[in-house]
């Protein structure tokens, strides 16, 4: 019982020298609450406002081609490499912020891109985005903004072109594939059977004369017998020759079949080729600048806000101070 009452008397002789130490040092204590609020107050009085410059940028909507999607759906895909809900992330990219590094030495792409001076918002129920960028300095603000713009629509635009030239690359390859086998069944295949079908056309012709001979031959010799029997009542039998002959052209068929099946889609690559190249300007220009001159606006920090932050600020600073003083002064009464 005894020791929790002197523990009681320790602090309060502790509160009581602690209140005397202030007591003694208030004018270190009151000058670092008079120098810290000033310091603050002429820091937040003579800091500039800052300018929040807008911009908006329209996106329009993926290109839909259902040939292309069709025949060649992973192009498809790439094309439209981008949503509206990737935006923002595609526009905060270090690709396209290391562009502000050449407008000032003090910017610094990463520490802006990671900051809250440069926002990009869509507006709700459309495809525009606003571009939102703040410094003191309007201009800078400005062409750090148009600066953002122009590379998201370069970065953009250099992969649309990239894969769209790709595209169209394929599309010429596989036409011209589709022309080289179709004359390579027209004039080596088609033609070479064909030519086999005229000699075996030729060897049939011989082995019909030879058969007519024979076959004349007897009928000669069993004419006397026979009256009414008649040459041209005799019908060729069958043979090898034919069936072969019948073979190769079904085989000719199937090659003409493959020969108008790639005329077909010659004539599709064709059109899709066409409608791609009229529809260039729609592929690659998917995001586009709404207005070439900016909404600004002057931002005012909240000073009443700042003011409460100083005040507490400056308490703690002149907390600080008498404690430090008090300490450095008891060293030096020590000494003497």
């Amino acid at each position: 019982m005894n020791q929790k009452k002197g523990a009681i008397k320790e602090d309060e002789i502790d509160l009581r020298e602690i209140f005397m130490m202030f007591v003694k040092r208030k004018w270190w204590f009151i000058g670092a609450i008079i120098i810290t609020i000033l310091i603050g107050s002429l820091y937040i009085f003579t800091k500039p406002s800052n300018y929040m410059v807008t911009y908006q940028i329209k996106v329009n909507e993926e290109y839909g081609n259902d040939t292309l999607s069709k025949t060649y759906p992973d192009y498809t895909e790439e094309l439209n490499f981008f949503t509206l809900s990737e935006i923002p992330t595609i526009f905060s990219s270090e690709e396209v912020f290391k562009s502000v590094n050449s407008l000032a030495e003090e910017i610094d792409s990463n520490k802006l891109r990671e900051s809250e001076a440069v926002k990009i918002v869509l507006n709700k129920d459309t495809s525009i985005f606003n571009i939102n960028v703040s410094n003191p300095d309007y201009d800078l603000a400005n062409e750090i903004a148009k600066t953002l713009i122009n590379s998201f629509e370069g970065y953009i635009e250099n992969k649309e072109v990239a894969t769209f030239d790709e595209v169209l690359s394929k599309i010429k390859i596989d036409i011209k594939n589709l022309e080289d086998e179709r004359e390579d069944l027209k004039n080596v295949k088609i033609a070479s059977l064909k030519k086999e079908i005229d000699n075996l056309y030729a060897e049939l012709n011989r082995y019909i004369v030879d058969y007519n001979v024979g076959l004349l031959n007897e009928l000669e010799e069993s004419k006397k017998g026979q009256s009414n029997y008649s040459f041209y009542n005799v019908i060729v039998p069958p043979n090898k020759i034919s069936y072969e002959i019948s073979a190769i052209q079904r085989e000719i068929d199937v090659y003409e079949n493959d020969i108008l099946k790639s005329e077909s889609e010659i004539l599709v690559l064709n059109d899709l080729h066409k409608e791609l190249s009229e529809d260039e300007d729609i592929i690659l220009d998917r995001v586009e600048l709404v207005s070439e001159d900016p909404m600004y606006e002057e931002v005012q920090s909240n000073k009443m806000r700042n003011i409460a932050i100083v005040l507490v600020l400056s308490i703690m600073i002149g907390i600080i101070v008498t404690f430090v003083v008090n300490f450095l002064l008891s060293l030096r009464s020590q000494k003497y």
